[in-house]
C-alpha cells in the first residue's frame, strides 16, 4: 500500500484500499511534526506506515506545500474530482 493510495481511499484501479487514513489527523501530525511536536517514528506508529509510505510521508512534510494544499488536493481526490482524480495526479501536484 502506499500512503498516498491510503489518504485518498483509493488505488490506481478506482478500487477501495484497506487501511483508509483520514487527512484530518494526518494533516493534523505532519503540521506538529512540522512543529517538531512529534517525530516520524510517532507519526510512523500512530498511522501503521510501511516504509514506502514513511518515505512519502517525510516527503511531505519537508515539501513546501502548505498545511491547505495538502488537504485541498486530498479532499478533491477523495471525491474523485478532477483534476486530482488519480493518486499518480495527486502525487504529480504534491510533487512526490
Amino acid at each position: 500500500m502506499a500512503l498516498i493510495e491510503r489518504l485518498i481511499g483509493y488505488d490506481a484501479t478506482g478500487a477501495n484500499v484497506d487501511n483508509h487514513i483520514g487527512p484530518h489527523a494526518f494533516s493534523g501530525a505532519i503540521a506538529e511534526r512540522r512543529r517538531g511536536r512529534l517525530t516520524n517514528a510517532q507519526v510512523r506508529d500512530a498511522f501503521s506506515l510501511d516504509g514506502p509510505e514513511q518515505s512519502e510521508a517525510l516527503a511531505l512534510v519537508n515539501s513546501a506545500n502548505t498545511r491547505e494544499e495538502v488537504e485541498d488536493v486530498i479532499y478533491l481526490a477523495q471525491e474523485k474530482r478532477a483534476p486530482y482524480n488519480t493518486p499518480a495526479a495527486v502525487r504529480l501536484r504534491l510533487g512526490l
